[in-house]
């Protein structure tokens, strides 16, 4: 909002983003530079506020004392004497506005700084699809972590000679090993010594041949005790069929 309040050449600016509520759709101040900037995140409803024209409009919108005909600009201080606004886009659907005003009565906007905030316009049209996609695979990785920590199983992976690069962390808590213990081949630990020869010609034919690789074996656990564990595994290969990453699952049955 700094470029805007710069381009426009205008001591406050923000952007307004239209966001759903359950009372109805508001536009929230997303960023606020200038005289209003302590007013960032204040929320607006969509049909009191200039933002709602120019969505409903789809076009630019240049007021003059514009509490006049928006009463939720009363009571701004200092008063909005002219406001320059203009929506931005999203796969052709407006998603918020881009606006800078005046405080000032001698001072106005005119066609220049109209055609600098439509430019900027289409910059924020960028930064909101990027900014959407970042929140998003936020998510997916949130969702995707909670699903593996609610999991009952354990999950692991390994390079493609078998070695041991990332377990969960309930993997510490289970079996009483340190990370730096359990990394590389230093599962070998936690095993039953009469388990252990036959999971390690199992792991080493899998890793050599590329097979699917599932074993039921006992592990000792932090406490000292034993217990049946169901491990498997399957390889992940690149574009050429090269494997280049195992991922596995050890679960208690």
């Amino acid at each position: 909002v700094e470029v805007v309040r710069s381009a426009c050449d205008a001591p406050t600016a923000g952007v307004s983003l239209l966001e759903h509520r359950e009372a109805g759709d508001v536009f929230r101040w997303a960023a606020v530079a200038g005289a209003y900037a302590q007013a960032r995140d204040t929320e607006l409803p969509r049909d009191a506020s200039p933002c709602g024209h120019v969505i409903a409009q789809d076009a630019a919108l240049l007021a003059r004392s514009p509490s006049r005909d928006f009463p939720c600009l009363a009571d701004a201080t200092p008063p909005v004497h002219e406001a320059l606004l203009v929506p931005f886009h999203v796969d052709g659907i407006p998603v918020g506005t881009i606006w800078a005003v005046h405080h000032d009565p001698a001072r106005g906007f005119d066609a220049e700084h109209h055609r600098l905030l439509t430019r900027l316009g289409r910059f924020a049209s960028v930064a909101y699809r990027l900014q959407r996609s970042v929140e998003a695979l936020q998510a997916a990785e949130i969702h995707a972590r909670n699903i593996i920590e609610l999991s009952p199983q354990v999950p692991w992976t390994a390079d493609a000679d078998g070695r041991i690069t990332d377990f969960n962390d309930r993997w510490l808590a289970l079996t009483g090993l340190t990370r730096e213990q359990a990394l590389g081949d230093g599962w070998v630990h936690a095993p039953h010594p009469e388990d252990l020869p036959a999971m390690q010609a199992a792991w080493t034919r899998a890793v050599a041949t590329g097979e699917a690789y599932q074993v039921e074996h006992r592990i000792r656990v932090a406490d000292g005790t034993y217990r049946w564990m169901r491990t498997s595994a399957q390889p992940y290969r690149d574009g050429s069929g090269e494997i280049v990453r195992w991922y596995g699952a050890t679960e208690d049955i």
